[in-house]
């Protein structure tokens, strides 16, 4: 078929790959003539992205779901009688979409989840025996359990870190269990972010 230009400023008669290489450049090309819609599924990889074409400050994505929060004061007399206590935080440092709420981070994508606990407890005496903290997700618990020996007494930090998968709509709790005592005596530390965090949840979004 003959290229025919039309009158009204139109081309028609070329097939696809009918022109030469580098006969359309982007001078060529008006504003947005080209976007998402004309493009098939790989035609875009990195062999056709110049050198740094993707500025490292665009990779920094500001929409990735994201938390870490702490809490200010102690919570006294929680746990020590094998009572499970489930973590209030009222200091949000980072809430990167607003996905936690007090005790409680909701999944707002399917994905996989980066999580971390630190817990330092207290008002621990001699009869103490075990003492664990938790992560609770919709699909499972994780725990960092310790055992106490010889009457130790001393406050004590814990750590925490896994990778979980997580669904959308799904939700993660930290939390802390100590068993032993005659009666719930054990404290979960707490400080301002000026004098130092000592207990402390987050986590974010990875894959």
């Amino acid at each position: 078929m003959a290229i025919v230009i039309n009158g009204s400023g139109t081309i028609t008669g070329v097939s696809a790959g009918g022109l030469p290489t580098g006969s359309v450049t982007a001078d060529t090309l008006a504003t947005n003539s080209v976007d998402s819609a004309e493009l098939v599924n790989g035609a875009v990889d990195d062999s056709h992205l110049a050198s740094a074409a993707i500025a490292y400050t665009k990779m920094l994505r500001t929409d990735v779901p994201a938390f870490s929060v702490a809490t200010t004061s102690d919570k006294s007399n929680q746990t020590g009688n094998n009572t499970v206590y489930t973590i209030a935080y009222d200091e949000e440092l980072v809430d990167q979409g607003g996905n936690f709420s007090s005790t409680t981070f909701t999944a707002p994508v399917t994905g996989t989840y980066l999580l971390i606990l630190q817990v330092k407890m207290a008002g621990i005496t001699g009869a103490l025996d075990t003492f664990n903290i938790r992560i609770t997700t919709s699909n499972y618990p994780l725990y960092s359990d310790m055992t106490m020996a010889n009457g130790w007494s001393t406050p004590s930090t814990r750590t925490l870190v896994s990778i979980v998968d997580m669904d959308a709509s799904d939700t993660a709790t930290s939390g802390v269990q100590a068993n032993g005592e005659g009666s719930d005596v054990c404290d979960i530390k707490g400080g301002a972010t000026a004098s130092g965090i000592l207990t402390q949840f987050s986590g974010m979004l990875i894959t």
